[in-house]
């Protein structure tokens, strides 16, 4: 697993729920997910009625491509999961051929949505630490499973410029995990909570209802707006 040749490996709207401690009187909220890659987050949270758009360099890649790069992954992921089970927790999946048809079912919603000519606005190019939206577009922007665990690959820097970006478009932020690549606490975490504090915002680190890799159960929660009117100001 490099940063050179990511993995798209996409989770569903009940890991985000756990993830990152979604309520259900949060669904009115406008959503930006962040690296998604091949989620099923966004269609499923705009099929239960809310508003979300998703955003991942990936997206500049055709539904068949995104289709044989995911692939591509289950077989690489299922013999890192195999490999290393020990850095894993199974409960919620029993084995790594659980993950893979959680993965694979997610990525099946995923294309299915991203097919549809009509949903085009809802999947978009971009990435961190530059996003093509106005300040304030969303009440939420999420990052699942990039900042902090590409460590190794993305210094101090770039996850400070990526989470004041993001805080820039969105009224509250929330990362997940804090964990890098090798299954260890980030090396970044300490330095970019400080920094973003020196800076005037206030994140925090949470513990949350889910933990696959062992020790990946905390986000790093930011809120930037004290009262966000929950009114989508981009257009869905």
């Amino acid at each position: 697993m490099t940063i050179k040749d990511p993995i798209p490996w996409g989770r569903t709207l009940s890991e985000y729920a756990a993830m990152f401690s979604l309520g259900e009187n949060e669904q009115s909220l406008s959503v930006l997910d962040i690296g998604a890659g091949p989620a099923s987050f966004t269609a499923e949270w705009r099929h239960n009625g809310g508003h979300a758009i998703a955003c991942d360099p990936l997206y500049a890649s055709s539904a068949n491509e995104i289709e044989h790069r995911t692939s591509i992954a289950k077989e690489a992921m299922r013999n890192f999961m195999e490999d290393d089970a020990q850095r894993f927790i199974w409960s919620t999946f029993k084995s790594p051929d659980d993950v893979v048809k959680a993965r694979v079912a997610a990525a099946k919603t995923f294309l299915d949505d991203y097919r549809k000519e009509a949903n085009a606005k809802f999947y978009l190019p971009a990435g961190l630490p530059t996003l093509p939206f106005r300040d304030g577009d969303f009440d939420l922007a999420l990052c699942s499973h990039f900042l902090f665990l590409y460590s190794d690959a993305f210094d101090a820097d770039f996850h400070v410029a990526s989470l004041m970006e993001m805080a820039r478009v969105a009224g509250e932020v929330r990362v997940f995990p804090l964990l890098a690549m090798t299954g260890e606490p980030s090396p970044h975490t300490d330095e970019v909570v400080d920094r973003l504090r020196q800076a005037g915002l206030r994140p925090d680190i949470e513990p949350v209802k889910y933990e696959f890799q062992i020790g990946g159960n905390q986000m790093l929660r930011m809120q930037t707006r004290d009262h966000p009117d929950h009114q989508p100001k981009i257009s869905f």
